[in-house]
């Protein structure tokens, strides 16, 4: 109970912190009905990039890290005890979701994902949510020290867990304490990347729709950091979420539907710290039908929107398929490197 409590009393260090923002999440699995997974998988997730896994099997972490690992981490020895409490509680737990929604037997998939974030201004967010067969079942509300239900499944569950007042006060002490300082931790050991601002590359690129009535133009920033910046048309567009590449930078793509005949000049906008000025990019003259906006492939990625549906579904589907012989630990840990959600 009071693990969390202890771990922070270990980093008392003031650790500096990259410019932008930074996130870290935990992904946990809970698997049962199938012998050939493990009963338990754990994923830790620094900005967008996996950098540790354990499971039921292996019951160490792997980690991705330069600097944190059993031999010159002193806190090495803390983690693997949070890895194995959580794999103790999690049987628990999914078997108690399984007998209230009356499922006896089957393959089924409980998981949390729980995490912090913190940007330039130490301005922080902190998060716990559950979720059941790759549905959202239940989060925790840390303001005001109690849990939600997301479906009728989890009500019982969520007065179980509101009447244990001090376990609610540990959750939120893990969120607004214990994680920051866990991620104060990881980005010191994620400096040797990158501690400099790195400016982005503009792109733009014209498509034309199977019609040729209309344009889709795309606006795309990457290899920047940190995180935050601006991308605009001149006229409304789409935004996609900032995404991880694999060298921990970001990239991101606007989009802007017009028509083939518009006349209009449009240009696209880009801030960002590393700049001292506002660029603008306009859009080519001349439009190429074979042209297609360039697609990026980005090599460890895990996206944390969806990402407890996007583990269950992968998880699901691999069910359905033959056993390939290989290590659950290992075949995660190359898909998901990846994957792009």
């Amino acid at each position: 109970m009071l693990l969390w409590a202890l771990l922070l009393q270990k980093w008392t260090i003031l650790i500096f912190l990259l410019p932008g923002k930074h996130s870290l999440h935990y992904i946990c699995t809970g698997i049962a009905g199938d012998p050939t997974f493990p009963e338990f998988i754990l994923v830790v997730v620094l900005d967008g990039t996996q950098i540790g896994y354990y499971d039921s099997n292996m019951k160490t972490i792997a980690s991705k890290l330069d600097g944190l690992n059993k031999q010159t981490d002193l806190d090495w020895d803390v983690y693997i005890s949070y890895a194995t409490q959580q794999q103790a509680t999690f049987p628990l737990k999914l078997n108690k979701i399984m007998k209230w929604a009356n499922h006896t037997a089957g393959f089924h998939i409980y998981q949390r994902l729980v995490g912090c974030e913190l940007d330039a201004n130490e301005n922080m967010r902190g998060f716990n949510q559950h979720g059941y067969d790759s549905e959202d079942i239940l989060s925790f509300d840390k303001d005001n020290l109690q849990w939600t239900a997301a479906s009728q499944l989890a009500v019982v569950m969520k007065d179980n867990w509101n009447m244990n007042r001090e376990d609610c006060r540990d959750t939120k002490y893990f969120l607004e304490e214990t994680c920051i300082q866990w991620l104060k931790k990881y980005v010191k050991h994620q400096t040797c990347v990158c501690t400099v601002l790195v400016p982005p590359e503009v792109s733009i690129r014209a498509r034309k729709s199977e019609n040729s009535e209309t344009l889709t133009l795309t606006c795309m920033a990457t290899g920047f950091y940190p995180c935050d910046i601006e991308v605009n048309w001149i006229k409304n567009g789409d935004t996609r979420l900032v995404l991880p590449n694999e060298d921990r930078t970001f990239q991101i793509q606007k989009f802007i539907e017009i028509h083939a005949a518009d006349t209009n000049t449009y240009s696209c906008q880009v801030e960002h710290s590393s700049l001292n000025m506002t660029l603008t990019y306009a859009v080519p003259q001349t439009v190429d039908p074979r042209n297609t906006t360039r697609m990026v492939v980005i090599i460890g990625v895990i996206l944390i929107v969806g990402f407890i549906a996007a583990i269950a579904a992968y998880l699901l589907s691999r069910k359905k398929r033959e056993t390939s012989g290989k290590r659950i630990g290992t075949d995660i840990i190359q898909t998901f490197d990846n994957v792009q959600i």
